[in-house]
């Protein structure tokens, strides 16, 4: 999983860190916690600029969350095609307005998005999106017979909202209400 930031910074990779990763992850809510407001700023600057790997830290978050919530924990592995040992993947992407995200003339574009790296997928899809409407994180867990009838070509999902409510039709039967859900789903 690869992020791409642009110039003015990535809002998904810094909603990612600030409704996730600082709430879910030990070590990070620990940092996070012992800097002052001008430190946490800065975190917040280098990781909305790209500094950090944000794919393996949710990775991370994902196994350790797992743990707590379920029988069973996700183990977070560096196999070709999975990123646990169920061999599931963890997947994030974006929904913006139009073709690229333009914001330009909003009420004749709906949102899309685009989950891309699927070639060599073994499982389920844990994804998990960034809504530019709603500007709110979403889960998703796509179980492995169902990801190769949502693609459109081997490598991607495409994925577009209506402009007016941001629902994705397309992923609302596996859609989940929390990160903690997401983290256990088998």
């Amino acid at each position: 999983m690869a992020s791409v930031v642009s110039e003015n910074g990535s809002p998904s990779e810094e909603a990612y860190f600030s409704n996730i990763v600082i709430h879910k992850n030990p070590a990070w809510k620990q940092i996070w916690n012992s800097l002052d407001e001008e430190g946490k700023n800065t975190l917040k600057n280098q990781v909305r600029t790209g500094a950090l790997q944000m794919s393996n830290i949710l990775e991370q978050t994902v196994s350790m969350v797992s743990e707590e919530v379920s029988d069973v924990k996700l183990k977070n592995v560096d196999f070709p095609g999975m990123d646990f040992d169920d061999g599931s993947d963890l997947k994030t992407f974006s929904l913006n307005y139009g073709p690229n995200g333009t914001t330009k003339g909003r009420q004749n574009y709906g949102l899309t998005g685009n989950i891309s790296g699927m070639k060599n997928k073994k499982g389920a899809i844990r994804a998990i999106c960034w809504n530019s409407l709603t500007e709110k994180v979403e889960y998703y867990f796509i179980p492995a017979d169902k990801v190769c009838t949502l693609g459109t070509n081997r490598n991607s999902i495409r994925i577009s909202a209506s402009a007016k409510t941001g629902v994705v039709k397309k992923l609302q039967p596996y859609r989940l209400s929390s990160f903690e859900e997401l983290s256990s789903a088998r």
